[in-house]
C-alpha cells in the first residue's frame, strides 16, 4: 500500500465520514462501522475509482444494505433500520428549527426521496451520481430531490427555518434552508452542483 493512497483515503475520511454515516444511517443500525468498512474496501480497490467520493457512498451503501439484510433475517419482526434511527444530528438549543424535528421531518419521506436529500446535500453528488447509486435516471433523481424538498417546506411550517450546520453540527445545511424557503423554477439538470 503506498503511503500516497493512504494520505488520500485519510483526506477523503475526514472530509466525508459525517455525510456517509448519515447516509448509512438509513439502513444500518451500525453505520460508523459500514462507512469504515467502505474505507477500507476503497484501500483495497484496484483500479483507484475515478471519483472515489461517490465511490465511496456507493460502497457504504452496499454495506449498510447488507447489514440490514443480515438483520432482518435474524429479527424478521423488526422495522427497517432507517426507522431505528432517532437522532441523526446533535440539537443546537439556539436553532428555531431543532435537529430532533429535521431527523422526524426526514424520517418521514419515502426512502427514495429522503436517500435523494441525503445524498444531494451532504454528499454532494451529482443528479446522474444519484441516480447510479439508485438504480434511476438523473432526471428521476432531480424530480424525487425536489419532491422531497417541497414536502420538507411544507412540513416544517417555518416561513424561513433554521438550519445551518452538517450533521456534525445541527441540523440541514444553509442550502436546505434555501430550498425549504425558496424553490427555483428551472433547476438545471446539467450543472449539478448546484442545490
Amino acid at each position: 500500500m503506498n503511503r500516497e493512497r493512504i494520505e488520500m483515503i485519510d483526506q477523503l475520511a475526514r472530509r466525508h465520514a459525517a455525510s456517509l454515516i448519515l447516509y448509512a444511517r438509513q439502513w444500518s443500525n451500525q453505520p460508523e462501522d459500514d462507512v469504515q468498512e467502505a474505507l477500507l474496501d476503497l484501500m483495497r480497490s484496484d483500479p483507484w475509482p475515478d471519483r472515489p467520493e461517490a465511490w465511496l457512498f456507493g460502497a457504504t451503501r452496499h454495506r449498510a444494505l447488507n447489514r440490514l439484510r443480515s438483520r432482518r433475517r435474524r429479527e424478521r419482526h423488526e422495522e427497517a433500520a432507517a426507522s431505528s434511527a432517532a437522532n441523526w444530528f446533535v440539537a443546537d438549543p439556539t436553532a428555531r428549527l431543532q435537529a430532533e424535528e429535521v431527523g422526524l421531518l426526514l424520517e418521514r419521506l419515502e426512502l427514495p426521496l429522503r436517500e435523494a436529500v441525503i445524498l444531494r446535500m451532504w454528499g454532494n453528488l451529482t443528479y446522474a451520481e444519484i441516480g447510479r447509486l439508485t438504480q434511476a435516471s438523473a432526471s428521476t433523481a432531480c424530480r424525487r430531490f425536489e419532491e422531497a424538498i417541497d414536502l420538507l417546506r411544507q412540513w416544517s411550517g417555518s416561513a424561513e427555518p433554521t438550519m445551518d450546520e452538517r450533521p456534525t453540527g445541527t441540523a440541514l445545511d444553509r442550502s436546505v434552508r434555501e430550498y425549504l424557503t425558496t424553490r427555483p423554477e428551472h433547476p438545471d439538470q446539467n450543472d449539478a452542483r448546484k442545490p
